[in-house]
C-alpha cells in the first residue's frame, strides 16, 4: 500500500510537471505572435487547449453596452488626473492576459506611466479556469493590506505555477509571506465569502457588459481591438494622447 502511494504521488508530480511545461510553452507563443504582430485568432487555432473566451464566443459580433465609470474602488496606477484612460478587463489565469501583461508593464513603465490613467478590472473566465476566483481573491485580499499591484504581478509572473495547481491556495499564502503581508489576516481574506462574492460578481458585470473574452482593453470608454504588437498599442495610446490634447 505503502509504495502504491508512493507511485500515485509521482505520477501526480509528474502531471503537474507536464502541465506547467505545457503551459509555459503556451505561454510563449502567445507572447511571441504578440510581439511579432500575429492575431489571437491565429493562435486560438494553433495552440489547442488555451481557453480565454466566455463559451468559444467573439467579440466582433457582440454589442459592448457602456462601460462602468471609474469609481474609488477600482485599481489604478499611472496619472489619475489624466484623460487618457485606459481600462483592462482580464483574468490572472488566462495566458494571453500573462503575456499582455508583459506589453503593458513595459508600456506604463517605460512610455506612459506618467500619461495614462490605467485601470485594471477583474474578469475571471469562471466556468473554464477554475482557479481564477481564488486568484481574485489573493489579489483582493493584497489590495486590503495596499499591495494590490504586486500580487497582480506575482500572479501573472507565475502564472504557469498555480494555474492548474491544486495547492494554489497554499501557493498563494506563500506569495503574501513574500511580500510581507499580515499572512493570518491574508488567509482570512482569502478564504471569505466576500472574497468569492467579488469574482463571482465581476464576471457577472462583464458578461452583462457583453464581453467574452479576456484580456479586453478600453480606451476612453471605448473598446479597442487588442494591439497585435508592442508597437501597435503604444502607437494606439499616442494617438489616443494626441486626440485628447
Amino acid at each position: 500500500m505503502i509504495e502504491e502511494n508512493k507511485d500515485v504521488s509521482m505520477k501526480t508530480k509528474k502531471e503537474e510537471k507536464r502541465e506547467a511545461d505545457r503551459a509555459k510553452a503556451q505561454k510563449r507563443m502567445i507572447k511571441q505572435a504578440i510581439l511579432w504582430g500575429v492575431t489571437l485568432f491565429v493562435i486560438i487555432g494553433a495552440t489547442a487547449g488555451i481557453v480565454w473566451s466566455v463559451k468559444n464566443g467573439s467579440t466582433s459580433n457582440v454589442t459592448i453596452g457602456s462601460i462602468p465609470e471609474v469609481t474609488a474602488s477600482d485599481w489604478v496606477r499611472g496619472n489619475e488626473n489624466s484623460t487618457v484612460v485606459i481600462v483592462e478587463y482580464s483574468d490572472f489565469q488566462c495566458p494571453a492576459c500573462a503575456a499582455y501583461y508583459e506589453v503593458v508593464k513595459k508600456l506604463m513603465d517605460e512610455d506612459f506611466g506618467d500619461k495614462v490613467k490605467f485601470v485594471y478590472r477583474h474578469f475571471p473566465l469562471i466556468e473554464t479556469h477554475f482557479q481564477a476566483a481564488l486568484a481574485v481573491s489573493a489579489s483582493e485580499s493584497a489590495g486590503l493590506q495596499g499591495k494590490f499591484w504586486q500580487m497582480h504581478d506575482k500572479l501573472f509572473e507565475n502564472q504557469t505555477t498555480w494555474a492548474n495547481n491544486p495547492k494554489a491556495r497554499e501557493i498563494f499564502i506563500d506569495y503574501a509571506k513574500e511580500l510581507d503581508l499580515n499572512v493570518e489576516e491574508f488567509t482570512k481574506n482569502l478564504d471569505s465569502k466576500e472574497g468569492k462574492e467579488k469574482a463571482i460578481n465581476a464576471y457577472k458585470v462583464s458578461i452583462k457588459m457583453g464581453l467574452n473574452s479576456t484580456p479586453s482593453f478600453f480606451i476612453n470608454g471605448k473598446k479597442i481591438q487588442n494591439p497585435q504588437s508592442y508597437e501597435d498599442f503604444r502607437n494606439t495610446i499616442n494617438q489616443a494622447i494626441t486626440d485628447n490634447s
